[in-house]
This record gives C-alpha cells, sequence and structure tokens, in this order.
C-alpha cells in the first residue's frame, strides 16, 4: 500500500507489485484523511496481461489497471483523463492532442528545447480538473514511454491538435471540429453514470478552452510559431 497525492487527491494505492511504488515515487505524500483509495484485482491483471498479448509484465499491468481505475473514479469529482501532452508557461498550460504518432511528445520536447521557461506537466497522461469554473492540468505518474512529467498544475489556456505537414501553419477551429478530434484523446469509461460524467465535462471543457489546428515539422520555426502563438505571456 502506498499513499499518493495526485492531482490535489490523497489516494491510496492498494499495490501488489513494486513497480508502482517506484513509478509513483514523486507523488509519495503523508495524510490521515484519504479522499478514495484504489486497488486492481489479480484477475483485473491477468486480463490486460492476456490483452495485450503477455508482451508485458504483470507489474506494468497493474500500474495500467490502476490508472484506468483512478481515472474512472475521478470523473465523478470534476477531473478526467486526457491522452496529450501538457507544457506549461507562467502558471498556464497548453495540451497538445493528435492521433498515436502525430507528435505530440516530439513537439512538446522540442519547444522545451528552444524555450527553457517552459515546463512539460505530462507528456502523454495528465489529469484535468474543474476547480472553480476552471480547468487545470495535472502532472501524474503515467507519463509515457519517454518519461517525463512533474508534480505540478497549471490552469488550461489552449489546445492544440497536431497533425504533421511540410510547412507550418496554424489556426483556430470551431467547437464542432474540435469535438471530432478530440474523443480520440478520451478514456470513455463503461459505467454509464460515469460516461454521462465525462461528457457533461468535455462539454464545459470544449466551451471554455480555446482549441487551435497546427499542421507543422519537426523544427525551430514550428516551435516559434507554437510558442508565439499558445504559450507566449501577453
Amino acid at each position: 500500500m502506498i499513499k499518493c497525492r495526485i492531482a490535489d487527491f490523497n489516494i491510496i494505492f492498494h499495490n501488489r507489485y513494486e513497480f508502482v511504488e517506484n513509478l509513483c515515487r514523486d507523488y509519495f505524500s503523508e495524510f490521515e484523511q484519504a479522499d478514495f483509495s484504489i486497488a486492481a484485482s489479480e484477475d483485473d491483471i491477468r486480463r490486460e496481461h492476456s490483452a495485450v498479448g503477455g508482451l508485458m509484465s504483470l507489474d506494468y499491468c497493474e500500474a495500467t489497471c490502476l490508472y484506468r481505475n483512478l481515472c474512472n473514479e475521478i470523473l465523478l469529482l470534476d477531473a478526467f483523463l486526457l491522452h496529450g501532452a501538457a507544457v506549461e508557461k507562467d502558471g498556464q498550460a497548453c495540451i497538445f492532442l493528435g492521433k498515436s504518432g502525430g507528435g505530440k511528445s516530439t513537439h512538446a520536447l522540442l519547444l522545451t528545447q528552444y524555450y527553457p521557461d517552459l515546463n512539460i506537466i505530462n507528456i502523454d497522461k495528465p489529469i484535468i480538473r474543474l476547480i472553480d469554473g476552471k480547468f487545470f492540468a495535472y502532472g501524474t505518474p503515467w507519463c509515457g514511454k519517454e518519461g517525463v512529467q512533474t508534480d505540478a498544475r497549471a490552469e488550461v489556456k489552449a489546445i492544440c491538435f497536431l497533425e504533421k505537414a511540410a510547412d507550418n501553419s496554424i489556426c483556430r477551429i470551431e467547437d464542432f471540429e474540435a469535438v471530432n478530434r478530440y474523443f480520440h484523446q478520451l478514456l470513455i469509461p463503461k459505467e454509464p453514470q460515469q460516461a454521462v460524467k465525462l461528457l457533461t465535462l468535455t462539454d464545459r471543457f470544449l466551451r471554455r478552452t480555446p482549441a487551435y489546428l497546427m499542421r507543422c515539422s519537426i523544427s525551430y520555426e514550428a516551435a516559434q510559431l507554437s510558442y508565439n502563438t499558445l504559450l507566449e505571456t501577453r
């Protein structure tokens, strides 16, 4: 069992394997009252192991199950997982979204290479939380193969969908186009009550958050365009 504070929630993980402890080390916390506890049964772990064709270890599969169960739990507390790369400057965040292999992580790393005033909150799986009418991006221990994350939060200023292209361009998009692209980046729960809650949060999030489409190469010019449009303090 470990105690962690993630997205400003006090959480107890009833883990079976040491992998989860090593993964969550940056988020260890001491508290008397937990907001909730998370566990994964042996059956859940083995089903996950089977689903990935046995390519991942059981301890890795437990971490996946725990994160999935965490994401389902926090939905009822106005928080959700968004599959993307969250980058922060001066307390404000932009989240880069797109298809798997579309360059989210590469672009986030490129930005921090050229602009040291930026910070990556999470390069793969940030948690988004609604607090007092504002949405905040939080770091989590689950951060993709790059392993880049910080235990931090920032108010979400914009979201940006990325597509690979030879020439660099960026434009604001309407809500209906953002919706079509956005749902590919969500973990949709099977439980109806949780699914409805996710849809409600999504509607509020997209109505409040400006959405952009950026077609770009892997280059300094792409990073510069992204920084000047989305992250430069005005």
